[in-house]
This record gives C-alpha cells, sequence and structure tokens, in this order.
C-alpha cells in the first residue's frame, strides 16, 4: 500500500528499520577500517574518483566556480490524489494533475560565494478545469565553509541564504477550480541551509555518498482577500502568521560504475500552524469559511537512477511520492533533470 494509514503500518516500518541498518553497517565499515586503509581512499586498484549526478532533491554540496554557470532543468509530473488527515490516516480525494517546469541557475561570485536563481512554471488540471501559473520565485546565496578532503573526515560544507519573493498567485481564487490556481504562498520567507556531503570508498569499485541537507524557513506575514490559498471566501479580508518551516533531507548515492548510480532521498517536512486575524466575511450558504492553516507533517521518498557523460554533462531520473502526513496532501510525481556546467 503506497500511503500507509499511520506511521505504524508495519511494512513501511520495516522498509525504514532495514534502510537503517544497510546504513549502519555501511558507515560501521568505514568507521572501524584499520587507519592505514582509510575508508575515503580507494584500497585497490578497482577504485575511483565516482561522478554522481546528485539525488533529486539533494541541494549541491560545493559552490559554482567564478566564471562558471550550472544549468538545471527539472520536469515534474505530479498526482494528489487525497490528503493525510490530523490523525495520520489517509482519505482519498478527487486529485489535481500538475506539470511543472523548474529551472535552476547558479554561477559563482568569488572562491566561496554563489548566487543561485530559481523559477518555475505549472500547468494544473482538475477534471476540466485548468491553469497557467507562474511560482514563487528563490533566490540564494552559498557560502563553501569546508571543502572535502580526500583521504579525512572533512566534508563538503555549504551555508545559503535564501529568499523567496511571492510571485506565484495566493488570492482572489476562483472556487470552481477547487485549488487547482494556487501557485504561491504570498509571503517573503527567509530561508537558511545547512549542506554537508561525503564519499565513502569502503567499497572501492562501488563508492557511496551521502549528503545531509537541513532548512529553516521563516516566513513574513501575508495579507489575504476573498478566496486564498489559506481558505476563505467572498469578503475575507484579513492577515495570515504563516508557520515557521523546518524540512530535512538526506540523499544517498551509490556507485554502479564511475557513470551510472542510483540514489534515494528521505525527505521529511514540517510547518507550524498559521493563524488568520480579520474579518472571515460569509459563504453563499451564510456559513463563516474556514481561513488559516494547522501545522502538518509529511515524509516521502525519492529514489532515481543517474547517468554521468562527464563532470559537466548529467542526467537523473525517478519518482517522488509521500508515504505519510498529516494535515496535508499526498502526491506521487514523476521527475526528471538534466544538469549542465560550463
Amino acid at each position: 500500500m503506497l500511503y500507509p494509514k499511520n506511521l505504524k503500518n508495519r511494512h513501511f516500518g520495516c522498509a525504514i528499520a532495514l534502510l537503517l541498518a544497510f546504513v549502519f553497517i555501511l558507515l560501521q565499515k568505514s568507521l572501524f577500517a584499520e587507519p592505514s586503509k582509510s575508508p575515503h581512499e580507494p584500497k585497490d586498484s578497482l577504485g575511483y574518483d565516482p561522478l554522481y549526478a546528485g539525488t533529486l532533491l539533494s541541494i549541491y554540496a560545493d559552490n559554482a566556480a567564478p566564471g562558471h554557470m550550472s544549468v538545471q532543468p527539472y520536469i515534474f509530473y505530479t498526482r494528489e490524489n487525497g490528503i493525510y488527515e490530523k490523525n495520520w490516516s489517509f482519505h482519498k480525494e478527487k486529485g489535481i494533475n500538475e506539470y511543472s517546469l523548474f529551472v535552476a541557475l547558479e554561477t559563482g561570485i568569488t572562491q566561496h560565494l554563489d548566487i543561485a536563481l530559481l523559477l518555475t512554471g505549472t500547468y494544473s488540471q482538475v477534471g476540466n478545469r485548468h491553469s497557467f501559473l507562474y511560482n514563487d520565485t528563490k533566490v540564494y546565496l552559498g557560502a563553501q565553509l569546508l571543502v572535502n578532503k580526500k583521504g579525512t573526515w572533512i566534508p563538503d560544507l555549504r551555508l545559503l541564504l535564501g529568499e523567496t519573493f511571492p510571485t506565484g498567485k495566493y488570492q482572489h481564487l476562483n472556487p470552481k477550480k477547487l485549488g487547482s490556481d494556487i501557485s504561491g504562498a504570498g509571503s517573503f520567507q527567509t530561508s537558511f541551509i545547512l549542506v554537508t556531503r561525503k564519499i565513502f570508498y569502503t567499497f572501492p569499485s562501488h563508492p557511496f555518498n551521502f549528503n545531509l541537507n537541513l532548512y529553516y524557513i521563516l516566513p513574513t506575514k501575508v495579507h489575504v482577500k476573498d478566496f486564498n490559498a489559506y481558505g476563505g471566501g467572498p469578503k475575507t479580508n484579513g492577515n495570515i502568521n504563516p508557520g515557521n518551516q523546518f524540512i530535512a533531507n538526506l540523499g544517498f548515492e551509490f556507485s554502479f560504475t564511475r557513470y551510472w548510480a542510483i540514489g534515494t532521498d528521505i525527505h521529511y517536512e514540517r510547518q507550524d500552524k498559521s493563524p488568520f486575524h480579520g474579518k472571515r466575511g460569509f459563504l453563499a450558504d451564510g456559513s463563516k469559511p474556514k481561513v488559516g492553516l494547522p501545522s502538518y507533517e509529511r515524509l516521502s521518498l525519492a529514489p532515481c537512477l543517474e547517468y554521468n557523460f562527464n563532470e559537466n554533462f548529467s542526467l537523473a531520473w525517478g519518482v517522488w511520492f509521500s508515504v505519510a502526513g498529516r494535515n496535508t496532501e499526498s502526491f506521487i510525481s514523476g521527475v526528471a533533470n538534466v544538469y549542465y556546467y560550463f
């Protein structure tokens, strides 16, 4: 069953336990290796420096160099087919289909600082209702704090400071579109993201890589009118205080050869409640609309297959799907991306 009714689902728990056990065994072999045989260096002629396209959700742990740029277009097909209730149970509903094009552009400023621009456009559909939308725009400054040193335990370490600009649609919505015309949160959001990565050579012919991303996001107050992304109705007028958000993403990549790899992301997100202050107004039947959102949590996985032509050009494709949640949508997405650095 793709969407368990609660976090105590036996099959889901067993899968996570097996994954953690596998990770523990791999790290144990590295942590307790003999000092003369560093776990970060190839131990025999089969060893090589792997190429990684990056998992579908992970941020790269090294900055772009000055005078160079990376271009990463992503294509998503997403199906939302239900919601997770407050008790973590799944409730099937009429779904929204979305086709999204996401483009990340990144270029170096100095040896230790770079800048990235993230742009997204979406076509969404519910039944015969559809919308072409432009989403919120994001800009990140990345500071390289540490650079990986092979043969030591020093990893790549990067800190990003980001700002989200509310360029997407979040209010004056058409209720007949059932939420398919929402493309933004309406809030300026400041993000702090810590990224660290390390490649392990426990098995010289099959190196593996861990990439950990930790986000903390602080949104500003949003003024909303009428039908909006937080609820509302024809006469709604007031302010939403979006809750702070925490995201943790652990990416894992395993090399079959220098060019082929498999990977997966374990993605957890949580946002505090978003209360409303103001006039809720009335719906057509005379009742008051709900405005504001409860806190939510969601856990998702994103396995992928990667192919790297060289250090500057790679492909990755896979699927991203929710496995559990609370007060949020369930989804499944097909994802493909290209990485090109020049």
